[in-house]
């Protein structure tokens, strides 16, 4: 009776196996088709991600090139807005009785270093006053100054620079007349040889040009 009984029992527990075992089967195939699901996604937005990727990748590579571009064309206008020196020309002259001048190539009677320009006509460069320096370097090639300080000096190209004169000009967008002196204390001590004389606006050469002095 026992092994009967045992019997029965342990057949209900094999029943009891095969149906746990069957619906953990279906659980299990279950989450296979999840997995594969998930993987399917997981495919599909990693193609999706390579292909965010790469528009990132344009469009930063045409970002990239816009901003180059319009590096390139601000400086383009910058340099557009440049204004130049025409018909530069510089001398010296010498002071008459009569308080008028006269122009010499003598440096011992040069009393006044001139240099005169037209700034050309520009409808890009903006309309209004501008600082305009003349630095004038003389045979010794030291530019002729009053005094080499910070008050005598202006930037270009970065750098601090010694002028010789500066003068404000109002400029309107047409050819404008300049004309810029420089006084000579002691003719007695100006040297023979070959002046340079260069102009500038605000951080920019306009043009430069030379004379002689015997």
């Amino acid at each position: 009776q026992e092994l009967i009984t045992e019997s029965k029992n342990k057949g209900w527990t094999i029943y009891k196996l095969k149906k746990e075992t069957e619906t953990l089967r279906k659980i299990m195939q279950g989450y296979v088709r999840t997995i594969d699901s998930l993987n399917t996604a997981n495919i599909e937005l990693t193609t999706e991600n390579v292909k965010i990727s790469e528009d990132l990748g344009r469009e930063r590579s045409k970002t990239t090139e816009l901003t180059k571009e319009n590096v390139e064309l601000s400086q383009k206008v910058k340099i557009g807005e440049q204004l130049e020196a025409l018909d530069i020309f510089a001398n010296a002259l010498r002071k008459k009785s009569n308080n008028t001048h006269r122009e010499t190539n003598r440096a011992k009677r040069a009393d006044m270093l001139k240099c005169c320009f037209t700034l050309d006509e520009n409808e890009l460069t903006p309309k209004g006053k501008k600082w305009v320096y003349m630095r004038i370097i003389g045979p010794n090639g030291k530019v002729i100054v009053l005094e080499e300080n910070e008050e005598n000096m202006f930037e270009y190209d970065g750098v601090k620079a010694l002028y010789s004169v500066k003068k404000e000009v109002d400029y309107q967008g047409e050819e404008t007349d300049v004309c810029m002196y420089w006084n000579v204390e002691d003719p007695e001590k100006n040297l023979p040889g070959n002046y340079e004389v260069y102009a500038y606006c605000e951080d920019y050469e306009l043009g430069k040009t030379n004379f002689e002095l015997k």
